[in-house]
């Protein structure tokens, strides 16, 4: 399913993450250099599948397959522990024909593929848990949680409503919530020692205040008021993405649930939290990116997987339509989407050939800038980077900090300029509109970076109506560009 779009043109969040990644190979820090505001774990992932395959589309593949295939083991394992064998086998199989869905890009791995991965597994402890209580059942949902946490902090919502469903079920049992809470700040503690890991590690280096500042100070800005941000999402169109995963686990509870066993019947429940913690980590960034909603899709296949399996053994007949009803659509949707090539499915996802255009230009860049020289982008179109092959200039090495609002907009210009000073790179691409993304116009800052390119770069046409060429006064390149034109 994820082989057919092996050379679609990637876009700027999985470049971001492979160039940051190539750039750690070759001994450049992360956050102290290499600006970005996720947590480490992207990064490092990124960084092992180009040190095992190498730096392009191969290593995206490799990751995005992995992904998969851990998600899609999870699913199994948790739809058997739901229901049967029988829920494992349909959860796996709705999630391999669904899990591309193109109009929330979960044809590539972003981030959510390997939340998911996580957090899955974390479910299958918490199922696990329920059914045979043990300090190491704790210890394992808390790692997972950990895993999850260090890709994205969000997924402390999911994880601590599926914790509170854990204790509160417990109750049952002489000293049974007593323990079960016991169980959960174990796991708090575990899921929190890759984080003091984290600051011990950057502290160490010297670069604990760059590592807080991009993952903590910006995010807030970014996020701004997170309860403002969920409201925001309680509007109908979201609200049914949170109703269509509650459906399954409503209609087994309330025509099935005597008949679950005490187990199941919290197995259900904590999905239930699950989904109802997707929903506000979804909302909490303020940002409804559609790879976002990727996060419903290993819930969605569990929901539907183990409702087919509780069908079956009741009710025969009825588990076999509702399997087809699912299917049905989802193989219509995949067989129309195997008409397209790489390109078509960008265009299709984004409504316009930016991230083609990204890729071409890249590759004309490769032709234009020896192997041993840098250039730099003013804009946020990473994938030039990548497909050129080149090194950023500076480590801060697209838009986003420095828009308007950012409190970081100072430091990382004067740290952008203080690179390109120290080494100045033949070649400067100017996005239109490159200073806009969070706050709508350019940062007053950043008219300093502007100015400095002014002074020491003269315009030499454009690679496209996209990207227009600077070449640094008196170079060979701007000779050559000069000639050229």
């Amino acid at each position: 399913m994820r082989l057919r779009t092996f050379d679609e043109p990637l876009e700027l969040d999985l470049t971001t993450y492979a160039v940051i990644g190539h750039e750690l190979l070759h001994d450049r820090s992360l956050y102290a250099d290499l600006w970005d505001h996720k947590p480490p774990a992207i990064h490092v992932v990124y960084a092992a599948a180009d040190l095992l395959v190498g730096y392009g589309p191969q290593q995206i593949y490799l990751l995005n397959l992995t992904a998969a295939v851990v998600t899609l083991f999870g699913l199994f394992r948790a739809g058997t522990l739901l229901t049967s064998q029988a829920g494992g086998l349909c959860a796996a199989l709705l999630w391999a024909i669904g899990s591309t869905f193109r109009d929330w890009l979960a044809n590539q791995p972003n981030t959510e593929a390997f939340i998911n991965a996580a957090l899955i597994w974390a479910y299958c402890a918490f199922l696990s848990l329920n059914a045979s209580p043990s300090w190491k059942g704790a210890c394992a949902f808390g790692a997972a949680v950990a895993v999850a946490s260090l890709f994205k902090q969000i997924v402390v919502a999911p994880a601590g409503l599926i914790g509170i469903v854990y204790v509160l079920g417990a109750g049952g049992s002489p000293g049974g919530r007593g323990r079960a809470v016991r169980h959960m700040l174990l796991a708090s503690v575990v899921s929190s020692l890759p984080w003091a890991g984290c600051a011990a590690w950057f502290w160490g280096r010297g670069h604990y205040s760059d590592y807080h500042d991009a993952v903590f100070t910006y995010n807030r800005l970014y996020a701004g008021s997170m309860l403002a941000n969920l409201q925001a999402n309680l509007v109908p169109a979201r609200l049914g993405l949170l109703a269509l995963a509650l459906a399954p686990c409503l209609v087994v509870l309330g025509f099935a649930g005597p008949a679950l066993g005490p187990v199941r019947r919290k197995g259900w429940v904590g999905l239930a939290a699950w989904a109802v913690g997707s929903f506000i980590a979804i909302a909490l960034p303020g940002h409804l990116w559609a790879h976002y909603l990727q996060l419903w899709l290993p819930i969605y296949a569990l929901a539907g997987g183990a409702l087919v399996a509780v069908l079956l053994t009741r009710r025969g007949r009825s588990g076999w339509a509702v399997l087809a009803a699912m299917l049905v659509p989802l193989v219509t949707r995949q067989a129309l989407d195997l008409r397209l090539d790489g390109d078509a499915w960008s265009w299709s996802k984004y409504g316009n050939n930016q991230y083609c255009d990204s890729r071409d230009t890249g590759r004309a860049i490769a032709a234009l800038v020896p192997p041993d020289e840098s250039f730099y982008l003013l804009g946020n179109k990473t994938g030039l980077y990548f497909y050129s092959g080149r090194s950023p200039a500076s480590g801060v090495f697209y838009d986003f900090p420095l828009a308007r609002g950012s409190p970081l907009s100072a430091r990382l210009e004067a740290r952008i300029l203080d690179d390109l000073e120290r080494r100045p790179p033949e070649l400067i691409v100017v996005e239109p509109g490159y200073l806009a993304p969070l706050g709508g116009q350019p940062a007053q800052n950043a008219q300093r970076l502007v100015s400095w390119v002014s002074q020491h770069y003269v315009a030499c046409g454009s690679f496209s109506p996209r990207f227009t060429r600077y070449a640094r006064r008196g170079s060979d390149l701007a000779r050559r560009l000069a000639e050229e034109s």
